[in-house]
């Protein structure tokens, strides 16, 4: 038989197999893809005589690797049209161009990525030569934290004029190994800041705490059968409760939220010139409030949590301790002998004071501030929410939560708004441990310079070229991906 003959019924017999059988291998798949069972799963119907195209292929890619954002677009991302690139930012890019199968294990872990990242971005020629600089990196204003801790500060003014020991990063940083990541893991409160703060944040300068409900002086014109006040209530004129406010929010459906009874401009005590709609937030929030006092004392009509903040305040607002307000402010009954004041709650809790119920923090982490601030702060915005969080932040409420923790809206959920959030650029990693070995001589302030001169800035911004007295090809290398990932927010890493 002839070589010509003999091949052609090589090639034919590729067309009489089955997709189950292969007729040889172009190479062994990494371990990740090794499940994969024929070539059609990734190949469709390519023969051996077209490999498929490279569109596909990628799309093949990006049905089992997420990406949260574009995931043919340059680096998985949507970059606006404003930046300035000697590429099309636009464009799609296969996946095949920086990972290659078929080659064994190592072939995905692009060891030459660096060569990869040049074909497009050709201004960085060499680092630290021609590498952009860093930025804000480690040098982020004090107000644009999570945590409103000055470091230079503290090591310049407050450690001394207390007569504190010297300032050392690992006082506040957990120095181990396994507590490192893009950021250094920060001391649980009582271990760090407790030594200078415990009583700030359990109010032990205050002299009252958060009002939880009040009975305020309102027009009698606004009052229902059966709802009249005490004399003594229009003699103290008690302000309305933002958080008792926010409770009836929270439990019923009142007309725009209650926002007039917060509004300071107008005085429920003088409703004659109170729009109709605004009397009815008047009318509302004396009948609702006096209904759910009532309720609140019998452990049987109590309402439902209908969420941790909810459930956080109504464990406060006890059977018992509505039962003895109830008769302290309608009643004329005196308070009982064992009723506590401010200053005898050294572990939290309520007490009355005139025509209010007042609560102080229990400390650091109180359940209800804390419960009742992540619950403001991914809430609905309007005039009440706005206002119990004004109060709940201010330095003049005992707990003293705003003083550190710069908590807002613009933060996009609740899990994280006490921590300090990472500040990673989405295509930028950055890891504590290997710059901090027990055989490195590295120091903390060898790259963490205090600033002194600047009050929002702690640190002075780090200099490229300080990395570049390592990262050296005969050192420990320079190549991008040592500092950068290409996919920007995978969704998933494999």
């Amino acid at each position: 038989m002839s070589a010509s003959v003999l091949g052609l019924l090589i090639f034919a017999s590729l067309f009489l197999m089955g997709s189950d059988n292969v007729f040889f291998s172009p190479g062994q798949l990494t371990s990740s893809h090794a499940n994969i069972d024929s070539c059609q799963d990734c190949h469709g119907e390519a023969t051996v005589f077209s490999s498929g195209h490279s569109n596909e292929l990628t799309q093949q890619c990006a049905d089992c690797h997420e990406f949260s954002e574009a995931p043919l677009q340059a680096h998985n991302m949507r970059f606006t049209d404003t930046l300035d690139e000697t590429v099309s930012l636009q464009s799609q890019h296969q996946c095949q161009t920086c990972h290659q199968e078929h080659e064994g294990e190592a072939a995905l872990n692009m060891t030459t990525a660096g060569k990869s990242c040049a074909s497009c971005h050709t201004d960085v020629l060499e680092f630290p030569g021609s590498h952009p600089g860093l930025g804000d990196v480690a040098a982020r204003p004090v107000s644009e934290r999570a945590l409103a801790f000055n470091h230079s500060t503290h090591a310049n003014k407050y450690f001394p004029d207390q007569n504190q020991s010297e300032f050392e990063c690992a006082q506040c940083h957990k120095p181990e190994a396994q507590a490192m990541g893009n950021d250094f893991a920060v001391q649980p409160f009582d271990q760090s800041c407790g030594d200078c703060h415990q009583s700030d944040v359990t109010g032990e300068f205050f002299d009252g705490g958060l009002v939880l409900w009040s009975v305020p002086a309102i027009d009698e014109a606004r009052l229902g059968a059966g709802q009249e006040l005490p004399e003594a209530v229009y003699d103290e004129q008690a302000f309305v409760s933002p958080a008792q406010a926010w409770l009836l929010n929270k439990l019923g459906d009142p007309p725009e939220n209650l926002k007039a009874m917060v509004n300071f401009d107008l005085d429920p005590l003088d409703t004659s010139e109170f729009t109709a709609i605004q009397n009815q937030q008047v009318e509302y929030f004396v009948r609702e409030s006096r209904q759910l006092l009532n309720a609140l004392q019998a452990p049987n009509s109590r309402p439902q949590a209908t969420d941790p903040a909810v459930e956080a305040m109504l464990a406060q607002l006890n059977p018992k301790q509505m039962q003895t307000a109830d008769a302290y402010w309608f009643d004329d009954q005196p308070l009982p002998d064992d009723a506590p004041y401010y200053s005898q709650l050294n572990e939290g809790g309520t007490y009355l004071r005139g025509f209010t119920l007042r609560y102080r923090p229990s400390g650091h982490s109180d359940p209800l501030f804390k419960a009742l601030i992540e619950d403001l702060v991914t809430g609905e915005k309007n005039a009440v929410n706005e206002l119990l969080l004004k109060d709940l932040l201010s330095e003049e409420m005992a707990g003293q939560c705003g003083r550190c923790h710069q908590v807002n809206r613009d933060m996009a959920d609740n899990s994280n708004i006490w921590q300090p959030a990472s500040h990673q650029k989405p295509l930028t990693r950055f890891e504590h441990r290997p710059h901090m070995q027990p055989l490195s001589d590295q120091q903390c302030v060898d790259c963490h310079q205090a600033e002194l001169d600047d009050a929002e800035h702690d640190f002075q911004q780090i200099e490229v070229q300080e990395c570049g007295t390592c990262h050296q090809p005969e050192k420990v290398g320079n190549d991008c991906l040592q500092c950068h990932q290409y996919h920007a927010h995978p969704k998933t890493e494999s």
